[in-house]
């Protein structure tokens, strides 16, 4: 989408596993049916954890091939109907586009289904043991929110309806420096079936464990962003970002001041220490969040996408970048009461913008009346 090189695709690359190459659109497909393989589904219909999802701290959920994630399930929900709109813009395996947005309707219903718990949020991992963890009742008897799960059954389309209740909930996970990535903390009861958080390997207030989490907080940002918070999302990416001396004072953090941070330790004799400055995933994170999801800025295949996702109030906002070798820039302004902004390419009123449309340079003004 960004690029409009589509010849990508048709490139051969091999497997991990072989020398024999397929394009890169056949290893998006295989990709997709790794997951939804009938021995990779679990008995709630969502994708199996094995050893892991991106929460690496806990690795023993899945090792016997019960185990089920459900944040892989959403994500898998967004590729499945992201790959079918590809299909269905390069015009190629319709059937198959079709059968992935069936099988993303599925995973919604069985995401909302089992995972959604009576304390109206989502449970994030069924164990080997069969036991619910990050849920309305862990095994060591913890009401526990888990933010990314949670945020990616809103970002996939999953919470429809259930989005305010979800983020209303997730505020429990609000500290003095940020959003926690779960909360309670892992450590007090040793829990079977976890990995070392649950173990107590991990100490409480160290990385993962019930810390604030950098890229917790850019994915609550893009869940924020699609249920149009625009004040959360702007009271969240000050917390994201290292600069506000009130919330992250270099004499505490003790990490330089345009640094973004993996996360902010609370352990004695180091309560809001920064950890891990400069790891690409929060930088990408971060970025994203304010181009992608406060500006919205939202390349599609055939067409550029504005949707911001602003604070109330006045607006004052100039960016410049250039997409498919055009030059742009884009100004918002005027005073964002919730309604939907007016948007102006060149001079023009429109309501979208199609790759066509755009000149060698560009001006976009995003005017809030």
């Amino acid at each position: 989408a960004l690029t409009g090189d589509m010849a990508l695709l048709d490139e051969r690359i091999s497997w991990l596993d072989s020398d024999e190459t397929a394009t890169v659109y056949e290893h998006l497909k295989k990709s997709l049916e790794h997951y939804l393989a009938k021995d990779n589904i679990g008995e709630h219909g969502l994708v199996k954890i094995y050893g892991g999802d991106w929460l690496d701290s806990v690795g023993r959920a899945g090792l016997k091939g019960i185990g089920e994630s459900v944040m892989v399930s959403c994500q898998l929900v967004m590729g499945l109907e992201s790959t079918a709109k590809l299909m269905r813009f390069l015009n190629k395996d319709q059937r198959l586009a079709d059968e992935y947005l069936i099988c993303a309707e599925t995973l919604k219903k069985n995401i909302y289904t089992h995972a959604f718990n009576a304390a109206g949020f989502y449970s994030s991992v069924f164990t080997d043991e069969r036991r619910w963890l990050f849920s309305d009742c862990d095994e060591d008897g913890e009401e526990r929110f888990y933010g990314p799960s949670n945020y990616y059954a809103i970002i996939a389309g999953a919470a429809e309806g259930r989005e305010k209740g979800v983020l209303d909930k997730a505020e429990c996970l609000r500290s003095d420096v940020g959003y926690l990535l779960f909360s309670p903390a892992m450590g007090r009861k040793p829990m079977s079936c976890v990995g070392r958080m649950g173990s107590g390997d991990q100490a409480i207030g160290m990385w993962e464990n019930g810390n604030v989490y950098n890229h917790s907080q850019g994915f609550r940002i893009r869940a924020l962003a699609k249920a149009g918070m625009g004040d959360r999302l702007y009271e969240t990416l000050l917390y994201m970002f290292p600069y506000d001396e009130k919330v992250h004072p270099l004499d505490v953090s003790l990490t330089p001041p345009y640094a973004i941070l993996n996360c902010y330790q609370n352990q004695p004799l180091f309560k809001n220490r920064g950890g891990s400055p400069f790891l690409t995933g929060s930088i990408a994170m971060a970025e994203r969040a304010v181009y992608s999801w406060m500006l919205g800025i939202q390349p599609d295949l055939d067409k550029l996408r504005i949707i911001p996702c602003l604070k109330s109030g006045n607006v004052n906002i100039q960016t410049k970048f250039i997409l498919r070798n055009k030059q742009i820039e884009i100004n918002y302004s005027g005073n964002n009461t919730g309604n939907p902004p007016k948007i102006y390419l060149n001079g023009k009123l429109i309501k979208e913008i199609p790759y066509s449309k755009l000149k060698a340079k560009n001006t976009i003004k995003i005017i809030y009346e």
